[in-house]
């Protein structure tokens, strides 16, 4: 007889496993403790879900901090540029994005991550601050994207990470994309 067989049974059945050995019985623990550590488990997860990416082709490099985008802000996006008929269509799109889920904009200097606009701790998004300092006569934050970063390409493509790190699937963004 196997591990996994019952006596006086010929099927095959898993044993219940334990995966967290440090967790009290839940006899030994009142169910809304257990609601609230789990509560605390995610929350606390869900502080920290950040994504700092680099521009591409900037020495020093400056980065941008992310947030997770939702699948309801990628379709918003999309049916706001549907109908558009401008060539850059799918560069707007993809800046939006980004302007969308940035936290921040910051560059690590002597250790610190601090402002590339003053050096301070306060972080810049895709504003009119930013603007001004890349000499942008658009304060549109789809338009300060494409400021900042040198090429459409690289734009796409940090969209495009942004989007796989928040859980989507290429397939899955190439079907909200059309």
């Amino acid at each position: 007889m196997s591990e996994h067989e019952q006596p006086g049974e010929g099927l095959s059945v898993p044993r219940a496993t334990s995966y967290a050995p440090d967790v009290p019985a839940a006899s030994d623990t009142p169910l809304e403790a257990v609601r609230g550590r789990l509560r605390d488990r995610r929350a606390k997860a869900a502080d920290g879900l950040q994504l700092d990416l680099p521009v591409p082709r900037l020495e020093p490099p400056i980065y941008v901090r992310y947030r997770p985008v939702s699948n309801r802000e990628i379709k918003e996006v999309n049916a706001r540029y549907a109908k558009s008929k401008d060539k850059d269509r799918e560069v707007l799109v993809n800046a939006s994005l980004l302007a969308r889920a940035c936290l921040g904009i910051f560059e690590e200097v002597e250790g610190e991550l601090v402002s590339p606009l003053d050096g301070g701790p306060d972080f810049p998004k895709f504003d009119e601050a930013m603007a001004a300092e890349l000499g942008s006569n658009s304060t549109v934050a789809t338009e300060v994207v494409r400021a900042l970063f040198l090429t459409d390409g690289d734009i796409i493509s940090q969209a495009t990470q942004v989007a796989q790190w928040s859980g989507y699937a290429d397939e899955q963004i190439e079907r909200e994309g059309n």
